[in-house]
């Protein structure tokens, strides 16, 4: 069987992560290949991003899109593509790829499915009544998702298959956790944009530095890994606030195992979430975790046992949280350990299994599953 997952770009978000992940572990019973429709801001990373499938042996294609431009190109080039490389199953992981490959299927023997990665749709029209008749199953990666699907976009239950996000642990637990005294840094993965809502955070880490500072205990820094359109914006807020000592803008990250057990809290911000690839690794390396309640991050995080969970949009809430996290090791402590132990149920093998027995159930196919020992760091 040759499976094609189609994402946006060769970026850093966790949609193209988990994508990245499924396809090099998805075993040389199949033939996969990644095409993404256009190219990141970020040439370094997608450089090694497209080299780490190539290693693999992991086919993939830029289609080559610029932005506002080449709409209708793609299509003819997508379509060109299925035609030449005669994919049986093309799985989209975006709305805009999905929009391309709705026109480029037409009249082709292809199955699309199309996976939902987020709690808020940005296109609802343009998916129930434009790209809807053509995907034959849609994938939710938590309940929250498969509800949406339901209520929004009008899909029937049984043309819904849950399969939660996995990501590889082991990768997030080559160093033993350990809880300092005393919290040094606090890090933040996600893109600069307004889902995940960075100004709140900056705002609350303003509020939290004035407080530790009146009672003289040490400011943390606040590391800031992604890139994003509202860069700029957030650099001039954090200058107005005071804080171009305290945070630091990294970029995008090739290293971010490494990071999370440079730092002792790991904090989101969100306005909305899917199930976050971010969250799942942060859980899996035992970092202190702190997240808005929104989307799937209460399905990951039980509050007040393997994390905590803060209202959304209130910076003063999100500053007395960090406060007191930072001020109780033992707190942090009994987080870390619970959340390495609900990690376990987000493995990347599984995900992947429950992939290909998706597949394989559109062909009524025996499956050809991954042992969990076997499949690729």
């Amino acid at each position: 069987m040759k499976i094609v997952h189609i994402i946006s770009s060769f970026s850093p978000g966790g949609a193209e992560v988990l994508v990245k992940d499924i396809a090099i572990n998805t075993g040389n019973n199949y033939d996969v290949e990644v095409w993404a429709v256009g190219s990141t801001g970020d040439k370094i990373f997608e450089e090694k991003y497209k080299k780490e499938l190539e290693e693999n042996g992991v086919g993939f294609v830029n289609v080559g899109k610029v932005v506002h431009k080449n709409k209708f190109w793609v299509v003819i080039k997508l379509r060109q593509l299925i035609k030449e490389r005669k994919p049986d199953v093309i799985n989209s992981h975006t709305e805009l790829a999905t929009f391309y490959c709705t026109p480029a299927i037409i009249g082709l023997n292809v199955k699309l499915l199309q996976t939902i990665h987020n709690t808020v749709i940005g296109f609802p029209l343009l998916q129930k009544y434009f790209s809807r008749p053509f995907i034959k199953k849609y994938i939710a990666i938590s309940e929250k998702c498969k509800v949406l699907i339901k209520d929004v976009l009008k899909v029937d239950e049984e043309r819904i298959e849950l399969i939660f996000n996995g990501i590889n642990i082991r990768k997030y637990q080559q160093k033993q956790r350990v809880i300092n005294d005393e919290v040094k840094n606090i890090i933040c993965v996600g893109r600069l944009d307004v889902q995940k809502d960075h100004a709140t955070l900056l705002k609350a880490f303003s509020i939290l530095r004035v407080k530790l500072l009146v009672e003289d205990k040490l400011v943390p820094k606040l590391n800031l890994v992604g890139i994003g359109v509202l860069e700029d914006d957030l650099k001039k807020l954090s200058s107005k606030l005071g804080l171009n000592e305290d945070v630091i803008f990294w970029g995008a990250r090739n290293d971010v195992p490494e990071l999370l057990f440079q730092n002792d809290i790991w904090v989101m911000s969100s306005r909305w979430e899917g199930l976050s690839i971010a969250l799942l690794e942060a859980f899996s390396s035992g970092i202190p975790v702190v997240a808005t309640d929104v989307g799937s991050n209460g399905e990951v995080i039980e509050d007040k046992f393997s994390g905590r969970l803060v209202e959304k949009e209130n910076p003063q809430a999100l500053a007395n949280t960090l406060y007191k996290l930072i001020t109780n090791p033992e707190e942090r402590k009994l987080y870390s350990k619970n959340a390495q132990k609900r990690a376990q149920e987000f493995k990347i093998e599984s995900c992947v299994n429950n992939y290909l027995r998706l597949y394989n159930s559109l062909f009524e196919l025996k499956s050809n599953l991954l042992s969990l020992s076997s499949s690729k760091a």
